[in-house]
């Protein structure tokens, strides 16, 4: 808290009104923003959406377009509007057998199926329709919510054959050809028989690996006093390594201890 006095320290920004910032010049000029802007209408007219005229190199961005547009009240965009689908069991089963492999989001954005707004009606005003994209949506093992999993049955029985032979997961994914260890931990943890089909495949491969290993000590352990002819597999002990010897002093040099 400011004490007011004779002695008394102001803070100058405090009293005095923060300085307006002048606005960051833009990277195009009026005479590029008015042809973006006319091939933007013409885009829109042939049927394009924002996020792919956006996409085009060369092109601002999206919150950069709309400034301009907010800057220009008298442009009318013309608005993508999609031809209506009507609602049939064929385009239900369609739509059924594609949420096995592919999201709503996506079955959506094909021309041919209904949008977001007209499946969701769907779904509300035919239960049945809706059970069907639950059970859909179960035995693919799909979350409600978020992103899709990449989860599959063939590609998970491939990267547990690869943890058997290599003993770990990170062994096993560093491969080209098998999805990255955290995606298969993730797997692991999302779908439990998975994860027990990993934890089993480890086991096997480092009985494997470590059973001649297990057996000496188990051997050592039966007879401490065997010897190497009647218990060849006990692990013999490391030897210590030499340690490398230091370089010649130079003729005249002081030594650094003192």
């Amino acid at each position: 808290m400011l004490r007011a006095g004779p002695h008394a320290r102001v803070r100058p920004h405090l009293t005095h009104p923060p300085a307006i910032l002048p606005a960051m010049p833009s990277g195009y000029t009026p005479a590029e923003r008015r042809r973006l802007l006319a091939a933007l209408l013409e885009r829109r007219a042939a049927g394009e959406s924002f996020d792919a005229i956006c996409a085009t190199p060369g092109w601002p961005s999206r919150p950069t377009i709309r400034k301009w547009l907010r800057r220009a009240p008298d442009l009318r965009v013309p608005r993508l509007r999609r031809p209506s689908v009507r609602w049939s069991p064929r385009i239900a089963d369609e739509i059924c057998e594609r949420f096995h492999v592919q999201s709503l989001r996506e079955i959506c954005e094909d021309p041919a199926m209904p949008d977001r707004t007209t499946l969701a009606q769907w779904r509300r005003k035919r239960p049945a329709f809706a059970a069907r994209l639950e059970a859909v949506r179960a035995e693919a093992r799909q979350p409600r919510t978020g992103r899709r999993s990449t989860y599959c049955d063939l590609i998970a029985d491939d990267v547990a054959d690869a943890v058997f032979e290599a003993g770990s997961i990170g062994a096993a994914c560093r491969g080209p050809d098998h999805p990255p260890a955290r995606t298969v931990r993730d797997w692991a943890r999302a779908h439990p028989d998975f994860g027990r089909t990993i934890g089993i495949a480890m086991d096997m491969a480092r009985e494997i690996r470590h059973g001649p290993l297990i057996a000496a000590v188990d051997a050592w352990l039966a007879d401490p006093n065997a010897t190497p002819e009647t218990a060849p597999l006990r692990p013999k002990p490391r030897k210590p390594r030499p340690s490398a010897p230091s370089p010649p002093s130079a003729p005249g040099a002081k030594s650094g201890r003192r």
